[in-house]
């Protein structure tokens, strides 16, 4: 009776404790958090224990909150097309942030004295774009090498 008792308990965990191996299993995330990102968060979590605000902003922005609102003057270098990506239109005040100070100006609208805010982010100046855009234009007659200034023109035989 020991035994036929000792089998059902074997045939009754198999059937419970039964695995489908053929079910997707649950894989962990692929990738981690880039260092700058793990700094930057961990540099507003300093901020934050002090009491600060953490602000952000849009990445486009109004004319006037990055250059008007700081007192750039009309005819500053950083308004020429050469440091500031306008979008199309030209003349519509719509510019790729060049800076975090539009943030800060967006604060000082919108909260009552003393303000007391960290605005991280990035500014995209125009020099960036275009040391990164040869990157990513494509591979030069099956050599392997982009056309960009990394690119050696072909060897020229005599």
């Amino acid at each position: 009776m020991r035994s036929s008792s000792k089998a059902a308990e074997v045939a009754r965990v198999l059937v419970e404790e039964r695995v489908d191996v053929t079910l997707p299993v649950q894989t962990q995330p692929v990738g981690a958090v880039h260092p700058v990102t793990a700094l930057m968060n961990l540099m507003e979590d300093v901020f934050v224990a002090m009491g600060w605000e953490v602000a952000e902003g849009p990445e486009l922005e109004a004319e006037w909150m990055n250059f008007d609102a700081l007192n750039f003057i009309p005819d500053h270098p950083a308004r020429t097309m050469q440091d500031t990506l306008f979008v199309e239109p030209e003349d519509g005040g719509i510019v790729l942030r060049t800076h975090t100070s539009p943030v800060q100006v967006r604060a000082m609208l919108t909260r009552e004295l003393p303000i007391y805010v960290v605005c991280p982010g990035q500014g995209l100046p125009v020099r960036r774009v275009r040391r990164h855009a040869s990157a990513r234009l494509p591979p030069d007659r099956g050599t392997g090498r982009g056309q960009g200034h990394h690119a050696r023109p072909p060897a020229r035989h005599s």
